[in-house]
């Protein structure tokens, strides 16, 4: 039993380690990524389109769980594409990126959203 613990905490701090290491998209000029240590699990969740002002930018997430946790002010909980003077006004628009394609998605959605 004993040894099925110490199997079952390496693979779940492996799991929480594990990050895009440049294996994504390629960004565009002024385009900054941030990644976090830490990862939100949507397991079960369904993506959406959400949007939340805080600080002077947009916040643009592709789950309930992480505009939550953008409304409780931890940024940290997550990977962020941050694209300056994106929005309809000039204002900063910061996107979740699972590095799975999820920015590309929400930014997609975002310009639909906002046409200039």
């Amino acid at each position: 039993m004993k040894r099925v613990a110490v199997v079952l905490a390496l693979g779940l701090a492996a799991g929480c380690s594990s990050q895009n290491n440049g294996g994504g998209p390629s960004k565009s000029a002024g385009e900054t990524s941030t990644p976090s240590m830490q990862h939100i699990s949507h397991a079960g969740e369904t993506p959406g389109y959400y949007e939340y002002n805080r600080d002077g930018k947009t916040y643009v997430t592709g789950y309930a769980s992480t505009a939550s946790t953008v409304r409780e002010g931890n940024l940290s909980a997550s990977n962020w594409v941050e694209k300056p003077n994106f929005g309809a006004d000039g204002q900063t628009v910061v996107f979740e990126d699972d590095g799975k394609g999820l920015a590309q998605k929400l930014e997609k959605e975002y310009q639909a959203e906002h046409k200039k």
